[in-house]
């Protein structure tokens, strides 16, 4: 995914929680192209994860068979 698609998506997915009067954490992962700025997601707060981070996080939450 390119910057300019990500951050496209990130408008539309904050006028979307806008207009439900909604606030998100979104945890994306961490890649190539990160936007620099997210302060225009005013209802979205974005947390990029390093590569590392969510197998450990899902190891943790569901241990498997």
């Amino acid at each position: 995914m390119t910057t300019a698609i990500f951050v496209a998506l990130l408008g539309a997915l904050d006028t979307f929680m806008s207009m439900q009067n909604r606030n998100i954490l979104l945890l994306a992962h961490n890649y190539a192209g990160p936007p620099q700025d997210t302060s225009f997601a005013r209802n979205i707060k974005v947390f990029l994860v390093l590569n590392a981070y969510p197998q450990l996080l899902f190891s943790c939450a569901y241990p498997g068979p």
